[in-house]
């Protein structure tokens, strides 16, 4: 009851004022609870706070459109600048290139198996590393038998190349 009175009131006072024309150049409202007593507005003030939360909200949904579209530009340029490399049609097997299967023993006398791999698809449980990882870059162009130097954070470790093999990848 109250309210409608408020309101009658507001158009009587402000009958023309408030048209949808000065609403674009209203700005920003500065809020900050300066008391706990209730804080009376007309009707224009809710409306300016409501725009201003739908406004925010489309901003975010925008800015996360953006976000999406970027990604999708970034993959779509990955998958056409893509190359499918199988590596059964290797010609020179003896040494280490991209798609190899290489194992390898480190200092201190443990066997382990790597095929390097694109850098998507490098995953270290199942042994695929991407060819842009340290111990890839060491084993590159190694011939089965030869040691190669790694650098790690704890100084320099010797690997020796046991096998090579160039079979397909799963």
């Amino acid at each position: 009851m109250r309210l409608r009175a408020v309101a009658s009131e507001v158009s009587r006072r402000w009958p023309r004022r408030l048209t949808l024309r000065s609403r674009p150049r209203a700005r920003k409202l500065k809020c900050r609870l300066t008391s706990i007593s209730p804080n009376y507005g007309h009707p224009f003030n809710s409306l300016i706070l409501n725009d201003e939360y739908v406004l925010g909200v489309k901003t975010a949904s925008k800015k996360r459109l953006r976000e999406i579209d970027r990604r999708l530009r970034f993959l779509t340029k990955r998958i056409e600048a893509a190359r499918v490399v199988d590596p059964t049609t290797q010609t020179n097997t003896e040494q280490v290139f991209f798609g190899a299967t290489i194992t390898y023993a480190n200092s201190r006398n443990e066997e382990k198996t790597v095929t390097i791999v694109g850098i998507d698809e490098a995953n270290l449980e199942k042994g695929r590393i991407s060819w842009i990882a340290p111990i890839a870059r060491a084993l590159m162009k190694a011939y089965e038998g030869d040691t190669v130097q790694l650098r790690i954070p704890g100084g320099i470790e010797t690997l020796e190349i046991i096998e090579i093999r160039y079979e397909a990848v799963e």
